[in-house]
């Protein structure tokens, strides 16, 4: 995983850095097509005009007074920020970088013809494909001019101009002198204004998305009910319900009671209506939209109107009904109201927020709720009330009905199973699964191999510092070995062949790679004694020499008694088993033994001193399972049980989810099929009442 998102990251920046390779590429080509254009011959000078346009557009801006041609093809090229907006974008026309106002842009072609003036690293377009700057600049005016009449309601004249302005409903006005420009009489007539009712509003505003404020905010509470349920907070989990309830509530009430959402002046307007092709920028895109105009307003259509309104434009005297932001409401008898009267909405976005984010949760849930079989039941058992159990054996286990959650205090006989030969590095014996009863039998005698006798005997001698009979030393050799606590490994050649004939057969990783190593060392470095097959470790090197030693006899050890152990271990009576999860004090289990304190015991004497032990145990039952007529127990310390909050709210979350997804899924469906046949429908009236 580490490894994929390196590789990912490589590829970023690679992309990324061949991105601006090529980006600082073509501007140093544009910065070299704008020193040739300013070498070039100028055509003409400027007009008062247009220093009057460049100057209200580029105020600020230092340019040259000469005029030069540009003809060329049109590009644009940039490099996108990290979020969205952020970017640099440059027009080009010939290769030279041009600033264009917006309404330029709407007669760019292929191949253009421009006039620019050259400002410090670009150049400024005063004219483009017969349309000038000015030209530009007064349709400027206009709109803003257009715009005012809208908001103010006067429609008589131009409102710059110093003569008095009758205010109305007036398709005619006299024209007055006012700061040199002369009053234009306005082709849109205010036929009259008017307050939205309540219940209009409310059609206006209805919206697809209706009530996926209150979704989300559902959403939020749940989550925070699994989250302080994670930590066992009930108080908490408490809040989050209550803002999940609040959510709900607004789920189910938006549709019909809208938050916000105020009444706002409508003006009823006549006019010419024309369709406008203008271009947008998208990053490196200039996109052609077509735009409904009334003289200078470009007015904002529902888009289910636009298919027939294209086909009946132009219109020479248009009724429309606009409100302050130019959206229209009515065009002459089709209403908006009446079309969402007629057709209402469907709110299916709500239903997908509400599936989207209940199916995200019913995975958190089920990750900490799994597995559910197990948390389920016992979810269920701690609602309805655990009950605590007292057996003194398995059979008294046997005759009560066990449920996860209820505490079980089980006494009596029982076997620790045998460790798996691959595990078995520490110890032959696993008391973390238990086998309660008494067994049926003895336990059969087991024979070992010499090499596994010879070992263990070295184990014994090297942990607890007992010289090897066999070994003839000096009495001051002896003493020196006590006063300095060296410890004595003899039989080295032997010890040698021993270890490797098992590592051979029962190869540990770990200790057999270990023991080579340890081996070598002594013959490189170790002092030898007159016996030539005998070396002094110290006591810490002894002892820990002696535990490596023991990873490696113990899965040879398992490995001779597996199949006699197992099968004297099922024959206990009463075959109940539990396995312990958790650290459990075992009452009367004592320590178990290992075998580096044993010494010359037969295998079979050591494993019966091992396992038939008086155990009691305590715990809170995670599962029950019954595997032909042996009852399984998995138990947990009570400290580790999960508490009412832990353990109840995340099963139950998975059942609420599941059902919230499944059916909020179900109605998203059905909503978003009603919707897009409800589009044709509108789609239809719109085209029969559109005049």
């Amino acid at each position: 995983m580490e490894g994929l998102q390196i590789l990912l990251f490589g590829v970023v920046l690679i992309v990324s850095i061949v991105s601006v390779i090529s980006y600082q590429g073509r501007r140093r080509a544009s910065k070299r097509r704008f020193r040739v254009l300013q070498d070039s011959a100028p055509s003409r000078g400027l007009s008062e005009e247009e220093r009057a346009a460049l100057g209200e557009v580029y105020s600020g801006r230092k340019y040259g007074g000469e005029v030069r041609q540009l003809n060329g093809l049109y590009a644009r090229h940039g490099i996108t920020g990290n979020n969205a907006g952020q970017g640099q974008y440059h027009d080009l026309i010939d290769g030279v970088e041009v600033e264009l106002h917006q309404r330029l842009r709407n007669v760019l072609a292929n191949y253009n013809e421009a006039e620019v003036v050259l400002a410090k690293r670009t150049a400024l377009v005063v004219q483009l494909n017969g349309r000038t700057l000015a030209d530009a600049v007064a349709l400027d005016r206009r709109s803003e001019r257009a715009e005012a009449r809208v908001a103010s309601g006067d429609f008589s004249a131009d409102p710059s101009s110093s003569g008095a302005a009758t205010t109305g409903a007036s398709a005619s006005a006299a024209a007055s002198q006012g700061g040199g420009d002369g009053a234009e009489e306005s082709a849109v007539t205010l036929l009259g204004q008017r307050r939205e009712t309540r219940e209009e509003a409310r059609l206006r505003l209805d919206a697809e998305t209706r009530g996926s404020a209150g979704a989300l905010v559902c959403l939020l509470g749940l989550l925070g009910v699994l989250g302080f349920a994670c930590f066992d907070l009930a108080w908490g989990c408490a809040a989050s319900l209550l803002v999940a309830l609040l959510g709900v509530w607004r789920y189910l009430a938006a549709p019909m009671w809208p938050i916000g959402g105020k009444a706002v002046d409508v003006k009823r307007l006549r006019g010419p209506l024309e369709r406008v092709m203008t271009r947008q920028t998208v990053q490196e895109t200039n996109i052609s939209v077509a735009v409904p105009r009334m003289e200078y307003l470009d007015l904002t259509y529902p888009g289910s109107w636009l298919p027939p309104l294209w086909e009946r434009l132009p219109m020479t005297a248009a009724e429309v009904e606009v409100d302050a932001e130019r959206h229209v409401l009515q065009h002459g008898s089709l209403s908006l109201y009446e079309q969402r009267r007629r057709f209402p909405i469907h709110h299916w976005i709500r239903h997908a927020v509400l599936a989207i984010g209940a199916a995200l949760l019913l995975i958190l849930a089920w990750v900490l709720s799994s597995p559910l079989s197990v948390s389920l039941p016992m979810a269920w058992n701690l609602l309805s009330g655990p009950e605590e159990i007292d057996a003194d054996g398995p059979q008294a286990l046997r005759d009560v009905t066990l449920w996860p959650g209820d505490t079980v205090a089980i006494s009596g006989q029982a076997g620790c199973r045998l460790s798996s030969p691959s595990s078995a590095v520490t110890s032959m014996l696993d008391c973390s699964r238990l086998v309660w009863g008494a067994p049926a039998r003895a336990l059969p005698e087991v024979t070992v191999s010499p090499e596994l006798q010879r070992l263990q005997e070295a184990i014994f001698r090297l942990y607890t510092g007992s010289p090897a009979e066999d070994v003839d030393l000096p009495r001051y050799q002896r003493a020196l070995m006590r006063r300095y606590d060296r410890r004595l490994l003899s039989g080295l050649g032997q010890l040698k062949a021993d270890v490797k004939a098992l590592c051979d057969e029962y190869y540990v990783s770990d200790g057999c790679y270990r023991a080579e190593r340890v081996f070598k060392r002594i013959d490189e470095s170790s002092p030898l004694l007159a016996a030539d097959d005998a070396a002094l470790l110290s006591r810490q090197d002894a002892v820990w020499f002696s535990r490596l030693l023991l990873k490696v006899l113990l899965p040879a050890y398992v490995k001779e008694v597996q199949e006699p152990f197992q099968a004297w271990n099922r024959s206990r009576s009463g075959q109940v088993r539990t396995q312990l999860k958790g650290r459990f004090e075992l009452a009367g289990g004592g320590a178990r033994e290992a075998f580096l304190e044993r010494r010359g015991l037969a295998l079979t004497e050591l494993l019966g001193d091992t396992v038939n032990r008086e155990f009691r145990v305590q715990g809170v039952v995670e599962h029950v399972g019954l595997e032909g007529d042996t009852l399984s127990l998995a138990l947990i310390p009570e400290e580790d049980a999960p508490s009412f909050v832990r353990g109840v709210v995340p099963p139950f979350m998975v059942i609420l989810l599941f059902v919230v997804a499944a059916s909020q899924g179900y109605l998203a469906r059905q909503g978003y099929r009603r919707s897009k046949a409800r589009e044709q429908k509108v789609g239809r009236w719109a085209a029969e009442h559109l005049r």
